[in-house]
């Protein structure tokens, strides 16, 4: 009793572990699609991540930490700035051990998102470099998460003024991009930053001809804004005009934080400096950012040098000149070269490995086969060497055997001869009693010939009237019957045998069944009837006869 106990408790248990990884399969595909809905509804997705976040906590880990890892790009998508890099962290560290590789580039790449958030480029260059490593290794077919990498990789590398790198990663993000517009703006402000007009402004002109159309503001207005300042900045103001238009029309809580440097950057090259002051101020106030609050600051510094103003330039410079050490020690160049080269020291050290791996098993596999060749020569040289004594011992023995039967054959040649003189004796004697045979044989065939004969013209009537009973349809014919009908015919007429297999070469049992009871006289219907098949038959098998025969056919009555 207490085994059954014990039997049903393993059956429940089983069953809810069973219950707990389909409920966990199911929330996977659910998070699935969240994660795939906020990218075009984040207020449904963050919606729908609220709703399921009990079930959640049910699942096993995986799930857990999936969804731990949606809120984190949902909060991201929202401009949330995280409070630490911690769940970014563990998340990461959980996925690397015991995550797919889809879900390892994401985490990667949200701490990457983390650690810029937190100013620290070099973290933020090494794992969107280990997000990209992952997708590109193990082909996780996450293009979108692909392009993020990429394009943050573009931005984060301008920042710390690597152009080279910045424009490598643009270029990569555009190659897979399917919407080319913010691939193209990576791409476009990288060469920007080079001095690169010609190839910039290729790119700005593809960006403004779907954005200039873009009055719903369906690609972000920041979009907008940056390509009002580039296209300031050049002198094209026919299309910042039109760009400038457009964002007029935005309403103020909608405001990109770029704006405010964009309108400065368009009213300076339209010399409406007053108007440049305001927004640049603007911006100043509104930005939270080192990097565009040295840049307003600067360009405000700039406007007074326009109309002199030695206090308010001073007070500028000074403001331009903490942001700039900020800046710079925000940026930690030699942080971001030393992670980028750990980085590639890192990958040159796992590929290295590989080689060092594939050299040890192909070093082991010639030694392997080395050894091999080695055994097969040594065991080809025993079994040559052994194969050739037992040849030699048996070539010897051969030898004696050959003497011996020489030895023999002389003395069975002796025999054969005395023997082939007694056999030259019998063959005489045989060729006597062959000759004697022969003649009884001769006499045998004449009487047993002359007894059928004698048999035949015995019954000849008999046999007659039995073929005429059968043409009446009162006696069935058989196989002997035919052959008696067949011997009268022959002995009366010994020539139609020969005249029929001559004038019908191609003889069948039926015709010449039908023949040999022509010759006897008999009519088409008396054949028909005693051949049981139909008349039509008959007549056409008896005609093709008469045809052959002709008069040979002619039957003397007295003879039968």
């Amino acid at each position: 009793m207490r085994y059954s106990y014990y039997i049903l408790l393993v059956i429940v248990c089983y069953m809810l572990s069973s219950c707990h990884s389909n409920n966990s399969k199911h929330m996977d595909y659910r998070l699935e699609s969240i994660w795939k809905m906020s990218d075009d509804d984040l207020d449904g997705a963050i919606m729908l991540a609220k709703q399921i976040e009990d079930s959640v906590y049910l699942c096993v880990e995986s799930t857990k930490k999936k969804y731990d890892l949606l809120n984190i790009r949902l909060r991201d998508k929202q401009g949330i700035i995280p409070s630490s890099t911690d769940s970014a962290k563990t998340i990461a560290k959980y996925f690397e051990e015991h995550g797919e590789p889809r879900d390892r580039m994401r985490a990667y790449h949200y701490l990457s998102s983390a650690y810029r958030d937190f100013h620290d480029s070099p973290n933020a260059i090494l794992f969107d470099l280990k997000a990209i490593e992952a997708a590109e290794t193990q082909n996780t077919e996450d293009s979108a998460m692909l392009e993020k990498a990429y394009s943050q990789l573009s931005t984060l590398y301008r920042q710390q003024l690597n152009m080279e790198k910045s424009i490598e990663m643009a270029i990569k993000h555009y190659d897979i991009s399917c919407d080319k517009i913010w691939a193209a703006m990576d791409i476009a402000n990288a060469y920007f930053f080079c001095n690169d007009t010609v190839h910039s402004l290729q790119y700005y002109d593809e960006c403004y001809a779907v954005l200039a159309r873009d009055k719903d503001f369906n690609y972000n207005p920041a979009l907008h804004s940056e390509l009002l300042a580039r296209y300031s900045i050049f002198g094209i103001l026919e299309k910042a005009d039109s760009l400038y238009r457009l964002l007029k029309l935005l309403p103020r809580p909608t405001h990109p934080q770029n704006l405010y440097s964009a309108l400065g950057e368009y009213f300076i090259n339209r010399h409406e400096i007053d108007s440049a002051l305001h927004y640049y101020k603007l911006d100043l106030e509104s930005n939270f950012s080192y990097g565009q609050k040295c840049d307003a600051s600067y360009a405000i510094m700039n406007c007074y040098k326009e109309n002199p103003m030695v206090d308010s330039i001073a007070k500028y410079a000074f403001l331009f000149a903490q942001y700039n050490d900020s800046v710079i020690s925000e940026r930690r160049f030699e942080q971001t070269v030393n992670a980028d080269a750990e980085y590639r020291y890192r990958r040159n050290v796992e590929e290295e490995k590989r080689i060092l791996q594939r050299d040890e098993i192909l070093r082991k596999r010639i030694y392997t086969i080395s050894l091999l060749l080695i055994m097969i020569i040594l065991g080809g040289s025993v079994f040559y060497f052994y194969r050739r004594k037992k040849m030699l011992e048996l070539n010897l023995s051969k030898d004696q055997q050959i003497e011996n039967y020489t030895q023999e054959i002389a003395k069975k040649e002796d025999s054969i001869k005395s023997a082939k003189e007694a056999i030259d004796n019998l063959d005489m004697q045989l060729s006597e009693l062959y000759s004697q045979i022969g003649k009884k044989q001769i006499q045998n065939d004449t009487l047993l010939q002359l007894a059928l004969m004698r048999k035949v013209e015995d019954n000849a009537s008999e046999v007659i009237e039995k073929f005429k009973k059968a043409s009446s349809g009162q006696y069935p014919l058989t196989e002997n019957e035919w052959k008696d009908l067949m011997s009268a015919i022959d002995r009366i007429y010994p020539e139609f045998k020969s005249l029929l297999q001559h004038k019908i070469p191609r003889l069948s049992k039926p015709i010449i069944q039908t023949a040999y009871m022509m010759k006897a006289g008999m009519s088409n219907p008396q054949i028909a009837s005693s051949m049981d098949i139909p008349r039509q038959t008959v007549w056409y098998r008896s005609n093709a006869i008469k045809k052959a025969l002709g008069d040979d056919l002619q039957v003397d009555i007295d003879s039968i």
